[in-house]
């Protein structure tokens, strides 16, 4: 599911979190933590166990080769599942052929699939049966289609309505027995990324903190008590979409597995997460961890204001790789500045970290980064990852760089040519 954080799915899955504990034997709710932006970060710490800043795509290959690897050299098999990617990038033709090939179907055979499944599905036929091309028969007895799941990326409250078709879903899963062989894995890829919560001070640990619930039968857990207490244990532990990776890892070939397979970044929920562990040692950065409380340290106003400016005139460096079509910005609010809490090597170091959250105009663009200041304010940088907060729909259309767009107001916008 997508942007949807941990506390939000407590207060609007009632129903799937309650009887799932109850009735399936589940493993719920876990403490996650958000690696990055986007979906595709935490698509390729899933299913890659990559960090999408450690990987190029060679321009004239746009399809990544890549996908699921390790899970078909385990299991001599290819999950024919869709790619995940930018509209904009180059190469769509080829990521489009590349599926046909996989589900043996042909575009016409696609094209039909899809008709028939908005014609039933705006006629309210739920049980109808399609087949996916030539090969697989599905059958759509919820709605859980892109644009049903979806309805949690654009609202905060949207995402109570799938509470009971989701229920319902897991509940047919269940009975028929599916679940006594089955590991499911219900996980978001981040938190509510715009709007107005978005923009308040629990809105920065809502977009950093998305959900994970896990699903086990029954008789796995009974026969592997260990790894039980250790999925329990961990749920109130620093976990992230690396340690979910590595889980499904293990499970390829559990528990023959001896030492359990070891990733970059991530570690076997299966295994006691330490206590201690720090967003350091889980590959999150600065600008993504909550795990910093509030420092002691006193910001002056004219600090403060210094930092905001310092943050516009980074993005007004950024959007001047277009500089005929991207308007240059100034600060007209200065909305937050908090001091992190250093950590040991930030002490020897002498170095310090400041969320900072600005507007700026034209536009009204919110935007929160991490600044880190070496020594005595001397230094003052701005660390890559900087978070949009409220939407720019119709003012980057003029830009085709993914990355550049959520920075960019087009000097004639979207609304001029309406």
């Amino acid at each position: 599911m997508m942007s949807r954080a941990r506390i939000t799915f407590r207060t609007t899955f009632v129903l799937v979190t309650t009887v799932n504990i109850l009735v399936i034997y589940s493993i719920g709710r876990f403490w996650m933590f958000a690696v990055g932006p986007y979906t595709s970060r935490h698509v390729s710490a899933v299913g890659h166990r990559l960090r999408t800043s450690g990987c190029t795509m060679p321009q004239f290959d746009p399809f990544d080769p890549s996908v699921s690897r390790y899970f078909r050299r385990a299991r001599d098999k290819r999950c024919p599942g869709n790619p995940d990617f930018i509209y904009l990038r180059e190469g769509i033709p080829l990521i489009k052929e590349e599926v046909l090939r996989l589900r043996d179907t042909r575009p016409e055979d696609m094209e039909c699939f899809y008709r028939e499944i908005y014609r039933n599905d705006t006629l309210d036929k739920p049980d109808e049966k399609y087949f996916y091309g030539r090969k697989v028969p599905l059958k759509f007895g919820e709605r859980l289609d892109k644009e049903f799941i979806e309805t949690a990326h654009d609202s905060f409250n949207a995402v109570g309505y799938a509470d009971a078709p989701f229920l319902k879903h897991f509940r047919t899963l269940n009975d028929s027995g599916v679940l006594n062989h089955t590991v499911v894995v219900f996980l978001s890829d981040h938190g509510l990324r715009f709007g107005d919560v978005r923009s308040t001070f629990i809105g920065k640990y809502e977009d950093r903190q998305p959900f994970a619930f896990l699903i086990f039968p029954r008789w796995f857990l009974e026969a592997h008590p260990d790894v039980a207490r250790n999925l329990r244990r961990n749920q109130r532990r620093l976990t992230t979409h690396f340690d979910v990776h590595a889980t499904l890892l293990e499970l390829l070939d559990f528990p023959q597995q001896q030492p359990p397979p070891r990733t970059n970044y991530g570690i076997s929920l299966f295994h006691e997460v330490p206590e201690t562990r720090t967003c350091a040692e889980a590959s999150i950065s600065h600008h993504w961890c909550t795990c910093q409380a509030d420092g002691d340290t006193d910001v002056t106003p004219a600090f403060a204001m210094s930092l905001g400016e310092r943050l516009v005139d980074q993005i007004n460096e950024w959007v001047r790789k277009e500089p005929r079509k991207c308007q240059p910005f100034h600060l007209v609010d200065l909305m937050d500045v908090t001091a992190l809490q250093p950590t040991q090597e930030d002490k020897t170091s002498n170095v310090s970290h400041y969320w900072v959250t600005v507007r700026v105009s034209p536009g009204g663009g919110v935007f929160e980064a991490t600044l880190r200041v070496d020594g005595r304010a001397e230094n003052i940088s701005v660390l890559d990852q900087v978070s949009r907060c409220n939407w720019y729909f119709g003012q980057s259309y003029c830009v085709a760089d993914h990355w550049l767009e959520k920075f960019c107001y087009c000097r004639r916008t979207f609304g001029f040519l309406l």
